[in-house]
């Protein structure tokens, strides 16, 4: 995996200025030269891999409608941008594509892609590009699909912070050996943080990278930092590469 000090982690390309999940914000990030460049993808109706964070459009979007009910044909129609910068939805290929080799990447399967972990798998495999890809989920079953189908990939397991995950860290340690999880990727709960300081120092111990998520402010990102994380996943990753210099 890309070794830095701190590793500048593009959240859904550089989502704080441009919509998120587009060809703009990863256009965006590359040209602020972020280290990785994390985003998400669903299944949609007719099984093709697609580039967006939410379940629904609703949100990111001027339509309506769940992904896992609407074909590619269907979103592909849909606006995912501004109506001065107007968007058209990534598939996965499209954005491994677009992205080559400017960038680290960090793949979020969500939930519907659980069962179609070979669809993804298939993209990322005809990338030229594949050494340079990484997968990520807060599902572990997910997880587990993905290394049974390839031994090889980088893997990293999603965290939601709660004040009793410290309680959990042998689980973590003992399933991150079984499965050979490479990195965590642990939500910054600053009410937490005694916890979140050993826990990232134990899995560092274990050889685990820790990234966190999402620090956006810069007084946050100076905090983590100071934690010894390995890499800040933010919206303004221009921002983050701020903060890592004036550490320095």
């Amino acid at each position: 995996m890309l070794k830095k000090k701190v590793l500048d982690i593009a959240h859904r390309g550089a989502s704080g200025t441009k919509p998120e999940n587009t060809k703009s914000s990863f256009l965006e990030a590359i040209k602020i030269n972020a280290d990785i460049i994390e985003f998400d993808v669903h299944k949609t109706k007719d099984d093709q891999i697609v580039v967006i964070h939410d379940s629904t459009v609703n949100r990111t979007s001027n339509g309506t409608g769940k992904i896992s009910s609407l074909t590619l044909a269907e979103l592909k129609k849909l606006n995912f941008g501004t109506a001065q910068n107007p968007q058209t939805i990534l598939t996965l290929k499209e954005a491994l594509q677009l992205i080559g080799k400017k960038s680290y990447i960090i793949i979020e399967l969500k939930k519907t892609v659980q069962g179609f972990e070979q669809l993804a798998l298939n993209d990322i495999n005809a990338s030229p590009n594949r050494s340079r890809i990484l997968i990520h989920s807060a599902y572990f079953p997910i997880l587990k699909n993905v290394r049974k189908i390839n031994s090889q990939i980088k893997l990293g397991y999603i965290v939601y912070f709660s004040y009793f995950h410290h309680l959990f860290r042998k689980y973590y340690k003992r399933l991150s050996r079984k499965y050979n999880i490479q990195f965590f990727s642990i939500d910054a709960i600053y009410g937490n943080q005694f916890f979140i300081q050993n826990f990232i120092t134990e899995l560092q111990q274990e050889k685990i990278q820790v990234f966190t998520w999402t620090v956006n402010d810069y007084t946050s990102m100076n905090k983590v930092i100071k934690w010894g994380v390995d890499g800040i996943i933010s919206n303004y990753p221009g921002l983050v590469k701020q903060a890592i210099k004036e550490q320095a």
